[in-house]
């Protein structure tokens, strides 16, 4: 299947005539007719073709007989936002240069895009994007949703909530069978104050990250499940968060911690209990002490200042 078109790869890459490939060994237009897989050649001239290019052939076509799931496992590792595994697989598929006459070159482009959106290079995504969008007719209905999904992720990061929720709400799940794309959905729908709609994308994400252990993102969606939740009260929501809290230390996440702290903080903030308001507005801000120019930092410490003030004002009545 894929011995022609190895063969054409290293005879281009290594600028060799097809005349200077097929000296002494076989014609022309049988070199032509074999890369184009159009003839039943010997496997004794595949043999001296090889040869004279310096490939190992058997090796080769057991590296593009693995890629689908080399592909596969970069998805899921860029699913579950594991950083080492996406850049350890990264990096093994970049010296990997016969990717580019494998069937998977396009779901590959599109991987690069979700590690470039990931990383916040939304410049070179929407380089790759604009090519990816010109030849679409020649994407695989799986891909063609994928697509769909990654764009729908670069209208959340441009604040264009209306058109990724398009977007994302016309992938058909039944060909592109990747829920993630339900908490990009609650995202967007928690943007646009759409609470219910928020809570029910951001549910069906929960549970779809649970079925992969995928517990850092199951802590993603179970906070935007309870911020939908308004004007609560008794202790419910105070302890799922304490909970979400717990989870966090468990899979070592003080980002995630950091931003819990600040929901937790408001929450005590809402039911004018300023002294815990600003407990909580501290630690989010002491878990973002080393980037004090960050959003989080920045929110918590206007938190804090705001629950500082009123509670003078109370005690002040």
């Amino acid at each position: 299947m894929y011995e022609g078109k190895i063969i054409k790869f290293y005879r281009e890459k290594f600028n060799i005539t097809q005349d200077q490939l097929g000296h002494e060994i076989c014609s022309r237009a049988q070199i032509c007719r074999i890369e184009n897989n159009q003839a039943n050649h010997s496997i004794e001239i595949i043999k001296k073709l090889t040869e004279r290019l310096g490939v190992d052939l058997e090796l080769e076509v057991t590296k593009l007989n693995k890629l689908k799931t080399s592909l596969d496992q970069l998805h899921d590792a860029i699913i579950m936002q594991v950083f080492d595994d996406i850049n350890t697989a990264k990096e093994a598929l970049e010296k990997f240069e016969l990717i580019t006459i494998s069937p998977y070159t396009y779901f590959y482009q599109l991987l690069q895009i979700r590690i470039l959106l990931l990383n916040n290079n939304l410049k070179e995504a929407t380089s790759i994007i604009k090519k990816i969008q010109k030849i679409e007719h020649k994407l695989s209905p799986y891909e063609v949703n994928m697509l769909k999904h990654i764009l729908g992720i670069q209208f959340l990061t441009n604040k264009d909530y209306l058109k990724a929720i398009q977007l994302l709400t016309s992938i058909q799940n039944d060909v592109y069978k990747n829920p993630e794309y339900f908490y990009h959905l609650a995202v967007a729908y928690n943007e646009i104050d759409s609470s219910i709609l928020a809570y029910y994308y951001a549910e069906k994400a929960q549970q779809y990250f649970q079925q992969m252990n995928n517990y850092p993102r199951a802590i993603d969606a179970e906070l935007l499940m309870i911020i939908q939740i308004k004007d609560a009260v008794g202790d419910e929501i105070i302890n799922r968060y304490k909970n979400l809290i717990n989870s966090c230390n468990l899979c070592n996440s003080p980002d995630r911690k950091s931003k819990i702290y600040y929901y937790l903080a408001y929450e005590y903030f809402r039911r004018k209990n300023y002294d815990l308001a600003k407990k909580y507005y501290s630690e989010s801000m002491i878990l973002n002490e080393a980037n004090p120019q960050s959003l989080q930092y920045i929110l918590s410490l206007e938190g804090y200042v705001r629950s500082s003030f009123e509670s003078d004002l109370v005690l002040n009545l």
